[in-house]
């Protein structure tokens, strides 16, 4: 299932930031999803999205972790890297999770507990 080619870069270029701050996270719009994938790439590598057409491609400097969301028939894909980030967030494929975008566009998820990764 596509998704828009704008929403697919944007999500991918955005960076999840855990710094948890309430009077933010009441502003958000949470969403609900399942999660269907989470992949690896490792550094030297390149990343494709084939998600989008055409696939995006990601030249990967740093381990990243890529997170497929579906909604109805939306997927959103959410790309987390850099250092840091050297082991995924604590999802489960196939379990519902929650996120949400900022103004600025950087994505929020919530793990199973409700935590903000």
């Amino acid at each position: 299932m596509p998704i828009r080619p704008w929403v697919a870069l944007l999500l991918s270029v955005s960076t999840l930031i855990s710094i948890p701050c309430f009077s933010e996270a009441k502003k958000r719009n949470w969403q609900t999803g399942k999660l269907i994938s989470i992949e690896e790439a490792a550094p030297g590598s390149v990343a494709i999205i084939k998600d989008v057409s055409p696939p995006l491609i990601i030249p990967v400097k740093y381990k990243i972790w890529i997170y497929r969301v579906e909604i109805d028939s939306t997927t959103w894909v959410f790309v987390v890297g850099g250092k840091g980030h050297e082991h995924p967030r604590p999802f489960t494929v196939g379990k519902e999770i929650k996120f949400a975008l900022d103004s600025e566009g950087n994505a929020f998820l919530t793990d199973e507990g409700g935590k903000v990764a």
